[in-house]
């Protein structure tokens, strides 16, 4: 990675916000599920600007270990969420015996990561993934992705295409200077939506997400994260900051 690309990545912060609650809401459970919604800035200390919002993500963490000492169904839980492609595609393999839910003690499940053309390909993919590694990665738990084009994605097609905002600012203190962009046209999403194109758009997906560290479970869209990529990345990270805070 070129040093443009690295001294940008030193910007760029990830903001989340977690909606956790100890009684169950809407399936019985659900409590020992932890949701958080995310947002990816890069900020303009030094320019006194406001944040650009380069991204957005959403995951969930499934609390296995706590659950199965209050007896908890997670079978069950997961076939009540099925509408969700995530859950769908994990159903599908737990059915499958090929892959087993209760063999860890937390599940970290990305549902969705979208991010502005501008910061595609400089890295802050591998920003995100580092994040998950740095908080969620031990030798108990597994941090699986939904790797899927988000037209192709129920929720995530209707929610980028017709609710999602996204708030732009180009001035402190000035609350008439604020536009709210559609998220379709902020990330540039139509062009995802020509369906000749929808093996080349999953291609790509696949290729960076396997860049990444994950490896794809079976033939489903869910990919598991490995972290040697990940480690190897942030040697070379920490390597570069060393040398230029002795330049």
């Amino acid at each position: 990675m070129d040093s443009n690309n690295w001294n940008m990545l030193i910007d760029i912060t990830f903001k989340t916000v977690t909606y956790r609650k100890n009684f169950d809401l809407i399936n019985d459970s659900d409590s020992f599920i932890t949701e958080y919604d995310g947002t990816i800035s890069h900020i303009r200390i030094k320019e006194q600007l406001p944040p650009v919002t380069v991204g957005e993500f959403q995951f969930s963490v499934w609390n296995i270990g706590l659950g199965l000492k209050f007896g908890v169904d997670f079978i069950k839980l997961l076939r009540e969420r099925k509408i969700e492609d995530t859950y769908a595609e994990l159903m599908k393999l737990v059915d499958d015996k090929t892959f087993d839910i209760l063999g860890y003690n937390k599940i970290i499940l990305i549902h969705t990561i979208v991010l502005h053309p501008d910061y595609r390909k400089r890295g802050v993919l591998e920003e995100f993934v580092e994040l998950f590694y740095r908080d969620f990665y031990d030798k108990h738990s597994i941090i699986i992705a939904l790797v899927k084009p988000f037209q192709d994605n129920m929720v995530d097609e209707d929610y980028y295409n017709r609710q999602r905002t996204v708030e732009v600012r180009e001035v402190y203190g000035d609350p008439k200077n604020v536009k709210h962009i559609p998220a379709k046209t902020y990330y540039e999403l139509s062009k995802f939506l020509k369906k000749d194109d929808a093996e080349l758009n999953e291609y790509k997906l696949f290729t960076s997400a396997t860049k990444c560290g994950f490896k794809r479970l079976g033939d489903s869209h869910l990919f598991v994260f490995t972290p040697e990529i990940a480690i190897n990345r942030m040697v070379q990270k920490f390597k570069h900051i060393k040398t230029a805070n002795n330049q």
